[in-house]
């Protein structure tokens, strides 16, 4: 399998957890795309789709997301596999943790064959409100770089193989 990932970071963690997961399933440096940089047409590239994002304000899609949202609607999903990425601040932004990925999931997920790496355990988070979150879940890998920067690699860690599991590697 082919594996594509894409971010949007404000801040640069959103850009520095994609690297991490790009560097843990030994990918080559050409798989990850800054959105604010990418043409619609790199998504035919690739058979699973990481998408990655921070959320600004108060669960806002991040800015380059938000000007790549009419190309990314436009994009035909339907033979892909796709996962999640979300990176937040649950202690400033507690009643909208995660705001951005929820605006790419439900943009993307219900166009995609295939959702994997959901199901995240939220215990160790500290929330009031995610629309991220479901059933007792995360749908896909949350990180709070700013409040748990010492979580973010173990995290990056568990979540990668729990996807190289449901896609059959491990």
């Amino acid at each position: 399998m082919n594996i594509g990932i894409f971010y949007g970071s404000s801040s640069g963690n959103t850009e520095e957890a994609a690297e991490k997961i790009r560097r843990g399933l030994s990918l080559p440096e050409g798989n990850i795309f800054d959105i604010s940089e990418t043409e619609a047409d790199a998504f035919d590239h690739y058979d699973v789709i990481i998408f990655a994002s921070s959320s600004t304000g108060t669960g806002n899609m991040q800015p380059d997301w938000a000007e790549f949202r009419d190309e990314l609607e436009k994009i035909d999903f339907s033979d892909k596999t796709v996962a999640f990425v979300g990176m937040g601040d649950q202690m400033m932004f507690p009643d909208s943790f995660l705001g951005g990925i929820s605006h790419l999931y439900s943009l993307v997920a219900k166009k995609a064959e295939r959702v994997i790496g959901g199901n995240w355990p939220a215990d160790g988070y500290e929330f009031e409100h995610s629309k991220f979150y479901k059933k007792g879940r995360f749908r896909g890998l949350a990180l709070d770089a700013d409040n748990q920067p010492e979580l973010t690699d173990e995290r990056i860690e568990r979540w990668i193989g729990q996807i190289l599991e449901e896609l059959g590697y491990e």
